[in-house]
């Protein structure tokens, strides 16, 4: 049975012969180096790098570098002479007469304005006027006083803001009426007034349920035959024909990457008519396709590994190589599920699977 461990960089899930316990390796997925734990599960750190100053190459560099700071010049070259700068001749500046002041002319008076016609009617006009009549004591309204005048004034300006308050009132209450007279016009019975979200969320591990082409649940089995969600596990759909030369990346699309390659991923797999889903910590995913088809349906395991040795299925092999720059590092050392789809564009496909318990 192999060694199991998980390496301590980017935490990719390795196996090895048990021959190479306690050895140096270079891990396949990120390709640093650590070293594989002993039978008895203990790891031994790793040696610090050593310097090899037998090597001629080593030595001819570090002279290279010991040598950038002397001074090359001989002795005999003759010293560096002064160079004698021309005298430099004074610009004489002539003297600028004074500006003769501009004379500016005073501005002219603002011709008086005449004050706006009231449009206030004959009785409001003679209401104002007894107003102000008797707040004066029984003088009109014409009444070169000061005070009267701004009484006046106040007056009609507390009469218009009455005027605009009423009106703005009226208005709203009337919109209000008419807004919802048109709303139940217009309201379908048994609608729900709630927004509807059309656009995907945020939550990178699932799709509306409105445009989901294939949904289904990813577990695996337990050593003591339990069964349990297979959370964070790669839901890889690709159409079996590939359009256009360019392949991807792999990035994004394995187990241990970040979500922003995943985000990546996602988008430039959809530009190829296909989708990437990841499972959520019950197992389920959901995702949508652009166009009715036939598919390849690929699942990557989060918790179940697989023997390297394991051949892989040449159909398969063969349409990976076509999608991927480097096919055999999306496997990796995971286990996986694969199987081909046809999605009329209709109705979601149910697409499930249980890994079976690791030997």
């Amino acid at each position: 049975m192999p060694i199991k461990f998980r390496c301590q960089n980017c935490r990719q899930f390795l196996g090895i012969s048990r021959a190479q316990a306690g050895m140096i390796v270079d891990c396949p997925s990120c390709g640093r180096s650590l070293r594989v734990p002993n039978l008895d599960g203990s790891v031994e750190s790793l040696p610090a790098p050593e310097m090899d100053l037998q090597d001629s190459s080593l030595a001819k560099a570090l002279d290279e570098l010991a040598s950038i700071g002397d001074n090359n010049v001989s002795s005999d070259s003759p010293e560096p002479q002064p160079v004698s700068q021309p005298a430099e001749k004074m610009a004489v500046i002539e003297p600028v007469s004074q500006p003769k002041p501009i004379a500016i002319e005073a501005p002219l008076p603002a011709e008086p304005v005449a004050p706006p016609k009231s449009r206030l009617g004959k009785s409001a006009s003679r209401e104002l006027e007894s107003l102000a009549g008797s707040s004066s004591g029984g003088a009109g309204i014409g009444r070169k006083d000061t005070n009267h005048e701004w009484l006046s004034a106040r007056n009609v300006f507390l009469l218009c803001c009455g005027i605009g308050i009423a009106a703005l009132g009226i208005g709203y209450v009337a919109g209000r009426i008419g807004g919802a007279t048109h709303d139940s016009a217009e309201q379908p019975p048994g609608r729900s007034d709630a927004p509807q979200n059309d656009r995907q969320g945020d939550d990178p591990f699932t799709t509306t349920a409105s445009t989901a082409a294939i949904r289904g649940r990813i577990t695996y089995k337990t050593a003591d035959g339990g069964s349990l969600p297979d959370s964070g596990a790669r839901i890889i759909v690709l159409p079996t024909t590939h359009q256009g030369e360019a392949k991807l990346s792999v990035a994004g699309f394995r187990v241990a990457d970040s979500m922003v390659d995943f985000r990546v991923a996602t988008a430039t797999l959809k530009e190829l008519g296909g989708g990437v889903a990841i499972a959520d910590d019950e197992g389920n995913y959901e995702l949508s396709l652009e166009a009715a088809g036939l598919y390849r349906v690929l699942v990557l395991s989060h918790y179940q590994s697989r023997d390297t040795d394991e051949a892989v299925e040449p159909e398969l092999a063969a349409l990976l190589a076509t999608y991927f720059d480097r096919p055999t590092q999306l496997l990796g050392r995971l286990r996986y599920e694969s199987s081909e789809v046809r999605y009329k564009g209709d109705e979601p496909i149910t697409w499930d699977h249980s890994f079976g318990r690791a030997d």
